[in-house]
């Protein structure tokens, strides 16, 4: 039981490998500027989105995490319930082999079905971190397409030709604030998916 807390708390939302390369093309120097408007003379045909800022205020990856925490803690509850069913077991077996009211055969096979039923907490126990963390896999994978699909549409008139993760501890030490786009992908992000959900769950 106290691996779980370990495996599953390190089931974090995150992963959005946010596109080292895409292949569209010219930045937008200011994130006031529209994303059709032309780039002033000279400026790099570059941008960048901060994703940390990204996972922090998209909409999406709230919901995600809220459901995913609501698994977790469910599959928590479902273990510490079986753990400590399991645990009652094998106090009133160990009671009753003390006070000698088991015969050789019955302490025998008693120890083996309580082996195996641990063995068995065990393996569901495993079973669960994996698919847990085989979500988080598919989340990020479902986060990366939603932007990927986004700049498509954003970057529609070919303005920039690459666009950058930038976040603290990776690969840029700095960028320069006029080719954050981040505001305008956040706010177009989350338009698009208010729209894409049914009224009746945006009215809860």
């Amino acid at each position: 039981m106290k691996n779980i807390s370990l495996v599953l708390n390190g089931v974090l939302l995150v992963a959005v490998a946010v596109l080292y390369y895409l292949h569209f093309s010219s930045p937008k120097t200011s994130a006031a500027q529209s994303p059709d408007s032309p780039l002033p003379e000279g400026t790099l045909p570059i941008a960048y989105i901060d994703s940390d800022s990204l996972l922090t205020n998209y909409k999406m990856v709230d919901d995600l995490q809220t459901a995913l925490d609501e698994k977790k803690t469910k599959m928590e509850k479902d273990l510490q319930a079986k753990g400590a069913k399991l645990e009652e077991e094998m106090g009133s077996f160990q009671r009753r082999a003390q006070a000698n009211l088991l015969s050789n055969n019955e302490l025998k096979s008693g120890q083996e079905a309580l082996m195996q039923k641990r063995d068995a907490l065990l393996t569901y126990e495993k079973q669960l971190s994996s698919g847990l963390m085989e979500e988080q896999k598919l989340i990020s994978i479902r986060l990366y397409d939603s932007l990927q699909s986004f700049l498509k549409t954003y970057n529609k008139g070919n303005k920039y030709k690459y666009v950058f993760n930038y976040t603290k501890g990776g690969a840029f030490l700095s960028a320069d604030n006029q080719l954050d786009i981040t505001k305008d992908v956040i706010e177009g992000m989350n338009q698009r998916y208010k729209a894409s959900k049914p009224e009746s769950t945006e009215k809860k």
